[in-house]
């Protein structure tokens, strides 16, 4: 199965085998069919993820002499992406059994095909955008109302569309965060391992730039109801697994 996995290393420091090790695993008890391309990068101040699994395209770069060059661009296949900074929280030598946890929950997105669910789920919100603002479009051009009451009106529609498919997204996005913690609970039989890995990789952040963009996508986030439930309240659930 090795000469399945293609890791894209994007740091100078050579690659850890036990980490290796711990990606052929999952791999193979995911049942993860194709090839599957790991990228390890650098910090990424823009984003706040240090783990990421999905089915997305896929840059390959090499990284030589200081230099970034491009090597090939995968499309739609298995890819997962770790920071550096999540090696550093969680070292694969001195505390594999949580690294496998929080890696688990990311195969559990690509062998679910996660990405590609919440892809056709946001095409689908946007189509029926184009459906809403055809409807006024006609209407408008029918001359039945006042384009003043026509303009208030689709506003109001447009405003009531996009909470209420905005909630039901979230909603999506959390719904597979469930899902992806029951698989590793279900995979990993280590329900604790997953909590003490989560509660590690939720510190405080400090590598994050708080750009204006980051406020905006925080208070978005918080109005919605996020695309993860909180820390505490993931834990609580993990909890509840160890029960039944």
């Amino acid at each position: 199965m090795g000469n399945e996995i293609t890791i894209n290393l994007l740091i100078r420091e050579e690659l850890d085998p036990k980490l290796y090790d711990i990606i052929s695993v999952l791999r193979d008890k995911f049942e993860i069919k194709g090839r599957t391309y790991v990228q390890i990068k650098e910090e990424d101040r823009t984003c706040p993820s240090d783990f990421c699994g999905g089915i997305s395209p896929t840059l390959l770069i090499d990284f030589k002499s200081g230099k970034k060059r491009l090597r090939d661009l995968v499309m739609c296949e298995n890819t997962l992406v770790i920071k550096r900074r999540g090696l550093k929280k969680i070292n694969p030598n001195k505390q594999p059994t949580e690294l496998t946890a929080i890696l688990a929950h990311e195969f559990s997105h690509i062998f679910n095909k996660d990405q590609l669910i919440w892809g056709a789920a946001v095409a689908l919100i946007f189509f029926g955008f184009i459906c809403l603002g055809g409807l006024f479009w006609l209407i408008t051009l029918s001359n039945l109302f006042p384009l003043v009451g026509i303009i208030i009106l689709a506003a109001t529609f447009f405003l009531i569309y996009i909470v209420v498919t905005g909630k039901r997204y979230y909603r999506l996005r959390r719904d597979t965060e469930a899902r992806c913690d029951r698989d590793v609970v279900t995979i990993t039989q280590n329900a604790d391992a997953l909590v003490r890995g989560l509660k590690i990789i939720s510190g405080a952040n400090t590598n994050v730039k708080n750009t204006i963009w980051i406020k905006v996508k925080r208070r978005w986030y918080n109005f919605f109801g996020g695309t993860h439930p909180p820390i505490s309240e993931r834990i609580q659930y993990i909890e509840s697994l160890k029960m039944n």
